[in-house]
């Protein structure tokens, strides 16, 4: 049995930055999206790590917006089958992420 002391550190967004992510256009949505995978391989790679080389090309773009908002836009994609994600998003130095390969 795994304790709350050996769970991985899982961020939630504040109320606040869930109401900016809300108010980001679908046009916003699609160009965070593009960042993203072109960031995955498809090999696994840390959330962290995609995250980071995000980071400030994302905030001088989207200034606007949390940097949440990344985190958010994986589990859009993977719920679009764009990408496969193990582990909790959220606790981005536990979880990995890839591009789903093409079905032959």
């Amino acid at each position: 049995m795994t304790t709350a002391e050996e769970q991985p550190e899982s961020y939630e967004p504040s109320a606040e930055e869930i109401a900016q992510m809300r108010g980001a256009t679908s046009d916003e949505a699609l160009a965070v999206d593009k960042l993203i995978l072109r960031e995955c391989l498809p090999h696994w790679r840390k959330v962290a790590m995609v995250v980071a080389k995000l980071f400030n090309e994302f905030e001088s773009t989207f200034a606007h917006l949390p940097l949440a908002y990344i985190q958010a836009r994986m589990q859009e994609l993977e719920d679009a089958g764009a990408v496969e994600i193990a582990g909790d998003v959220w606790a981005m130095r536990h979880s990995e992420i890839r591009l789903v390969e093409p079905r032959k």
